[in-house]
């Protein structure tokens, strides 16, 4: 009897099997990093352009829009 075709197949499907799982993690921490990095940017956008201290600021010759 000839086992070699089913160890081939075994191994086919956990090749499958483990790339599909793969893929889905990757998708996953692909979405999560995204969404972080859209996050951070989003804040930063925010305080960078209406200011984030309540009145002298450490940057040289920076408007604060909240001290008038």
């Amino acid at each position: 009897m000839n086992n070699s075709g089913q160890a081939f197949l075994e191994y086919l499907l956990m090749l499958v099997f483990g790339v599909l799982i793969a893929s889905n993690l990757f998708l996953y921490a692909s979405e999560s990093i995204s969404s972080n990095f859209g996050r951070l940017a989003h804040e930063l956008s925010n305080n960078l352009s209406t200011g984030s201290c309540a009145q002298d600021c450490f940057f040289a010759g920076y408007e604060n829009d909240q001290v008038k």
